[in-house]
């Protein structure tokens, strides 16, 4: 049975087509980012209103260092903003005058193999995953491509994924206290959680999944798809 996941954008591969792999292995290689806030009027010596007048680079540009942003002529001189950063504009405030920007961090960020198999190709946009005997169900919603261990009662559920029918607010939290790393449910969760989450498409599913009580899961949110494997 195999698997599509995706690759997000900006994210380096580290699989191979061909290789086996295993929770808790390299699989994502992604530059950190930051949250940095130029005072752009200001540094123009203009009105923050009048930011959009004085700009080279607006809402969603890539920006690389050195690149002019932003330039005020004046009779006497000229006041220029250059980035001092690689990244994105995210965001120009017209009340402040301030330009956001997302940036580049110094680190790289490693995400971890949520699944177990064989690659069996590698693109720029996504993988495919030889996944052991198992069965696939379609997903009404889903929060990302997630996945690991499965656990179909309430206790030991330290590093393992949720599956019940029904999650009541006071079990979701519990469960979130001793360490589960997400759920699957039919009906919706009561709570909202940061942890992630799949619900069902189809209500006979859940019996066939309760029977099946296979010990790993996938799941795919390009494809709307949560693989249960052995």
């Amino acid at each position: 049975m195999q698997a599509t996941i995706t690759i997000p954008e900006g994210a380096k591969c580290l699989l191979k087509a061909g290789q086996t792999v295993d929770f808790g292995m390299p699989f994502l290689e992604k530059k950190s980012t930051m949250t940095v806030t130029l005072e752009a009027a200001s540094a123009l010596g203009i009105a923050p209103s009048k930011i959009f007048n004085h700009l080279r680079k607006f809402v969603g540009d890539t920006i690389n260092v050195g690149d002019l942003l932003g330039i005020n002529k004046g009779l006497l001189s000229t006041k220029k903003i250059k980035s001092k950063f690689a990244g994105m504009i995210k965001e120009i405030d017209h009340t402040t005058g301030n330009i956001i920007i997302v940036a580049a961090g110094d680190s790289d960020m490693i995400q971890k193999i949520f699944f177990r198999g064989e690659i069996t190709a590698v693109h720029k946009q996504a993988i495919t995953v030889e996944l052991k005997k198992g069965r696939e169900f379609p997903l009404q919603k889903m929060t990302t491509d997630f996945g690991g261990k499965v656990s179909y009662i309430e206790n030991g559920l330290d590093g393992k994924i949720f599956f019940a029918e029904t999650i009541t607010g006071y079990l979701q939290l519990k469960a979130e206290a001793v360490g589960a790393a997400g759920f699957i449910t039919l009906t919706r969760l009561n709570e909202e959680t940061d942890l992630p989450s799949a619900q069902l498409k189809n209500i006979a599913d859940s019996k066939k999944i309760l029977d099946l009580q296979l010990p790993y899961c996938l799941i795919s949110r390009e494809h709307s798809t949560i693989y249960f494997y052995e």
